[in-house]
């Protein structure tokens, strides 16, 4: 059995027709372009994701170590609670204390009872304690009998 052209799907000769001037070189451009789109996609993800490994733990990094610097132990807390009370405080250094009392309840009982605490009763010291403090009574030189 003899397989002729059209059993085997091969076209004839004559079944062929010219594609118009331009139309290979075309498509090879329209190749080209999707294949660069592609690799500048590739490119461009590769590129933010270095960009986040790099960025993100940096920004993390800085946001640690401010922390480190502006937070307040208890004890630090402890010393300018009487003044955070008066209002004696500046904005910066208040607004420190106030970050510690919002996470620290230990503080912020403490500020409670200073609040509670009877106006009269005052946490400086009297004036004249410094002068009764530095007198000294006369010593005694020599024995009398």
């Amino acid at each position: 059995m003899s397989a002729t052209s059209s059993e085997t799907n091969t076209p004839a000769e004559d079944d062929w027709l010219s594609c118009p001037e331009g139309t290979i070189s075309a498509m090879s451009g329209q190749l080209r372009r999707r294949r660069q789109v592609r690799m500048y996609c590739q490119a461009s993800a590769v590129a933010a994701l270095i960009l986040l490994a790099v960025f993100v733990p940096a920004t993390l990094y800085s946001q640690f170590n401010n922390q480190q610097f502006t937070r307040l132990t208890c004890a630090d807390v402890g010393e300018c609670l009487a003044d955070y009370n008066a209002g004696k405080l500046s904005e910066e250094m208040a607004g420190r204390v106030e970050a510690h009392l919002d996470h620290c309840v230990r503080c912020r009982e403490a500020l409670e009872a200073l609040q509670h605490k009877p106006a009269t009763v005052s946490l400086d010291r009297a004036p004249h304690f410094a002068a009764i403090k530095s007198f000294r009574l006369p010593a005694v030189i020599a024995w009398t009998r």
